[in-house]
């Protein structure tokens, strides 16, 4: 171990103080907004995203309740291999991307 320890000045600014905005970073007003709404979206405090084809609700029953409703109910995995790039639709692919991301479900059922 070193015979000494540096230490820095004091400059009475918090570690929050170091981090420029996304303004100063060079993000434009417009792209801060869709930044934004982004995050709203992915935190769940607003219903939808007009890009969005389905509302995802975040949680292990709301998984299972895709599965079921894709698998079972609407019989879609008999045509998987036709539609699995498929992205304009909620049935287009099983959509379960998110809840498999955040461990809601597993691969392993």
């Amino acid at each position: 171990p070193p015979s000494f320890i540096l230490t820095l000045p004091d400059s009475g600014l918090t570690g929050s103080d170091y981090l420029p905005d996304l303004t100063a970073l060079g993000f434009s007003d417009e792209e801060i907004q869709r930044l934004q709404e982004s995050i709203a979206v992915s935190e769940g405090t607003c219903n939808t995203h007009p890009k969005g084809v389905m509302q995802f609700t975040g949680g292990e029953d709301a998984a299972l309740a895709r599965l079921q409703q894709w698998m079972f109910t609407d019989d879609r995995l008999q045509h998987y291999f036709d539609i699995r790039n498929g992205m304009l639709g909620e049935g287009y692919s099983t959509k379960l991307s998110p809840w498999l991301s955040a461990g809601c479900i597993s691969p392993r059922l």
